[in-house]
């Protein structure tokens, strides 16, 4: 007793006392690797980099239940960390294409801060990071689901039924932390109001015409994209065959698709613009993901450019100097050469794009996947 005691009078006499500390998931950051070089280990490199990616997507949690259960907060930003960590590793594949030596470079994002309110056995547990204390009563809008924590993926552990009361204990962001029996217990703030406040039937209507328009913007989107990377694919497989009117046909297909997501796109801005806070706050996260992973493919495809243009022009300058030395009955023969060099070049950069540009397709998909969780969260 005398040690708690000792412990809260120091954090409230010194400010340093009641300092944050950084925690890390069960891998800690993901190492990369390293290889002299990377020609004699290609399939290696690639190999290395799926379970990189494979480590990343399993690094969610701490090493222990009970870190779980002590810092619930931590475990949402783990899984955003997680997502980051697979797409840094899979922007740096395209150096398993190279020569050389070649650096698969750390991830070292993973890292969640918490701030101890009692440093002492027998205290109170560490809050979880990003929730602010509150203590009022609220009242359910309308049916609404009840989550483990703050944010859409989390599991739903109950049912508010319109007009219920409750008492909200903390907030975070768009969420509020509401007093359950049950343990940790979330709710999105758009679906509570103040006692005096109470839902009718017409309030309640607009939410289910806000649901079904933000459900049918969700769809709309994802039947755009699989269209656009549906015509792709059979592209490729035209190109394949040599079947150039077939590829003709695909890449204006391809383009018309790409101007139907465009379109959807906009079209489920102003249909969750329209559907109110919560419903705005999800879009923005998905825009967010969705212009991170944008940026990192457009990365990834310029370095590679870059890198095939370098190893190209090497090889073009190489077999130029051979073609002015050599008398003209061995340019045929150089020739042949250069073609010989740049196409195993060539065919890996394509490769190596098309991966890139599968990648950046499967992150929207979970990015789109993510986003109709939330508006699942939003919707009664």
């Amino acid at each position: 007793m005398l040690r708690i005691c000792a412990a809260l009078a120091a954090a409230l006499l010194i400010p340093g006392m009641a300092s944050a500390k950084e925690l890390k998931p069960k891998f800690g950051d993901i190492d990369g690797v390293y290889y002299t070089d990377v020609a004699e280990n290609r399939e290696a490199c690639r190999q290395a980099v799926q379970r990189k990616i494979y480590l990343c997507s399993q690094n969610t949690s701490f090493v222990s239940n009970t870190e779980d259960r002590k810092y619930p907060g931590c475990l949402p930003i783990f899984r955003r960390q997680a997502g980051a960590c697979a797409d840094h590793f899979r922007s740096e594949a395209y150096k398993c294409q190279g020569s050389g030596s070649v650096r698969i470079a750390d991830f070292t994002g993973f890292a969640c801060t918490v701030t101890a309110t009692v440093v002492e056995e027998g205290g109170e547990p560490e809050r979880a990071p990003g929730i602010v204390p509150v203590d009022r009563t609220m009242q359910a809008r309308t049916r609404a689901n009840v989550r483990s924590g703050p944010g859409a993926g989390h599991a739903r552990t109950g049912v508010l039924e319109a007009g219920e009361r409750v008492q909200v204990t903390g907030e975070a962001g768009d969420w509020l932390r509401i007093a359950a029996p049950g343990g940790p217990a979330f709710i999105h703030s758009s679906l509570l109001v103040p006692p005096a406040a109470t839902g009718g039937g017409n309030r309640a209507g607009r939410s289910d015409g806000a649901c079904k328009a933000a459900e049918a913007a969700v769809g709309r989107i994802s039947e755009a994209r699989e269209a656009a990377s549906r015509h792709d694919r059979l592209y490729n497989e035209a190109e394949a065959r040599r079947d150039w009117k077939a590829t003709n046909r695909q890449r204006a297909a391809f383009d018309a698709a790409r101007r139907g997501f465009r379109a959807a796109t906009d079209a489920a801005a102003r249909a969750f613009e329209a559907a109110g806070r919560g419903f705005r706050a999800a879009w923005r996260n998905y825009k967010a993901a969705t212009d991170a992973e944008f940026r990192d493919y457009k990365a990834a495809y310029k370095a590679a450019t870059r890198d095939y243009r370098a190893a190209a022009d090497a090889d073009f300058r190489d077999h130029k100097a051979a073609l002015e030395a050599a008398s003209p009955d061995r340019w045929a023969a150089i020739r042949l050469a250069y073609r010989a060099a740049s196409q195993p070049k060539t065919r890996a950069y394509i490769a190596t794009t098309r991966s890139l540009w599968r990648d950046f397709q499967a992150a929207r998909r979970v990015a789109e996947r993510d986003l109709k969780a939330a508006v699942a969260g939003l919707c009664p």
